[in-house]
């Protein structure tokens, strides 16, 4: 899923410029997702990715999916010399579901 960024509070510049991306995870489960950033223009577009490595995280995003929850917990991770550290704090990411207008990026 994509979709164009909204809100900027880290002031993402995209995944390979700023080697930043979000890992979509709930307490117990491993993650069943990422998020990545790819800029087009003067866009700046949040890409939803599955991780689909058992059943369970399928079935968590096919979920997500088809209900009306927009919340995803995420957690940022840094890519540092040759490795990915993950940030010990999560927040809630809000994916909108529904139609949306299109609205300039600002950096809240």
């Amino acid at each position: 899923m994509v979709r164009p960024l909204q809100t900027n509070t880290f002031n993402l510049q995209g995944t390979i410029s700023d080697k930043l991306l979000f890992v979509c995870g709930v307490n117990s489960l491993a993650p069943w997702g990422l998020v990545i950033f790819v800029r087009t223009s003067t866009l700046l577009n949040a890409v939803l990715i599955p991780v689909f490595d058992s059943a369970d995280k399928v079935a968590y995003y096919m979920n997500f999916l088809k209900n009306d929850n927009e919340k995803i917990v995420a957690t940022l991770c840094r890519f540092e010399q040759d490795h990915w550290n993950i940030d010990s704090k999560s927040f809630n990411l809000v994916w909108p579901k529904g139609g949306f207008l299109y609205r300039p990026l600002t950096n809240k």
